[in-house]
């Protein structure tokens, strides 16, 4: 085999090592600084109807169940825990 040809074929793969590494390096990087941007706080706002009277609420799974009442309507509220989101909302009349 030609030695120029294996020269080039090593160099070549040399320079392939190097630009997947650095693709490596700026990937790692990417996902820590990803990492600190995502909210790791332990702490979820709800808001309620003005004028409601907080009865109950209970954890289930990775639900946070929520029960008040707003002048004669019973109203429970299911939320997801880690994003906030509310899931459903089931109205009570009596």
């Amino acid at each position: 085999m030609n030695i120029k040809l294996l020269k080039f074929i090593v160099i070549f793969f040399g320079i392939l090592i190097v630009f997947g590494l650095l693709i490596l390096m700026v990937g790692i990087y990417h996902k820590f600084n990803n990492l600190k941007k995502i909210n790791n706080s332990n702490t979820v706002t709800l808001k309620l109807a003005k004028g409601s009277k907080l009865e109950d609420f209970y954890i289930s799974n990775d639900n946070i169940i929520i029960k008040y009442k707003l002048n004669d309507i019973h109203i429970i509220n299911i939320y997801d825990l880690l994003s906030g989101k509310k899931i459903k909302k089931i109205e009570i009349l009596k």
